[in-house]
């Protein structure tokens, strides 16, 4: 690996060995490695903290208390099967987030009056017709994503993101399978419809313009 500007071998976060250079420095406390790890990973964490969480400063407290665990938790780090430090620090960020939504007791939240209509204004789609939508652009996305309800967003970030079977999100957050399945539905649905009603304002602003 490459030195820094000031000619100190450190080793980037993403590093998948255990016996890293840069994870001895961390596991030491040094200043450098700490500095690399928080300005690296910090950014990581947060966005996926704001997949799971709708209000940032809660997103941020998440992000806080998930990067101080993955330092308090560096001896437990072995790498299975290529996993990087990064896969690692994420899924400590998701069940610190599960955690925070599991107190909160958000997991199972239907959804208020304008999610629902937006849900219902759709017309009954195949699972295919409700798959993620791939016409607009990853940021414009996650906007929609965090505008779920809190039951669909969880179901969709575990079955989506992190790769979770129905079964595993119904052991992890206890609900039935059924349930994970509906509120996947759900959410698909619901991303389909504020898509395309994003997609109709802006070509509404975009014709007025040329008016």
């Amino acid at each position: 690996m490459g030195s820094n500007s000031n000619g100190s071998n450190v080793i980037p976060v993403h590093s998948s060995s255990p016996d890293s250079g840069f994870l001895r420095q961390l596991r030491k406390g040094e200043r450098q490695a700490l500095s690399r790890y928080f300005d690296q990973t910090a950014p990581v964490l947060l966005a996926v903290a704001m997949r799971y969480l709708s209000n940032k400063q809660d997103a941020e407290d998440i992000m806080q208390e998930s990067l101080l665990k993955v330092l308090h938790s560096l001896d437990s780090f072995a790498p299975l099967n290529e996993q990087s430090f990064e896969a690692w620090a994420k899924k400590i960020c998701v069940n610190q987030s599960l955690n925070f939504l599991r107190k909160k007791n958000r997991f199972i939240e239907v959804g208020d009056f304008e999610s629902e209509r937006i849900i219902h204004n759709q017309t009954d789609q195949t699972a295919e017709e409700t798959e993620l939508p791939e016409q607009i652009d990853s940021l414009k996305l996650m906007d929609c994503i965090v505008q779920l309800p809190a039951g669909y967003r969880t179901v969709m970030n575990l079955y989506v993101f992190e790769g979770y079977s129905h079964k595993e999100i119904a052991e992890t957050l206890g609900i039935s399978e059924n349930t994970s399945k509906t509120q996947l539905h759900k959410a698909r649905k619901f991303l389909k419809a504020t898509v395309a009603e994003y997609s109709n304002l802006k070509s509404t602003l975009s014709y007025e313009r040329k008016s």
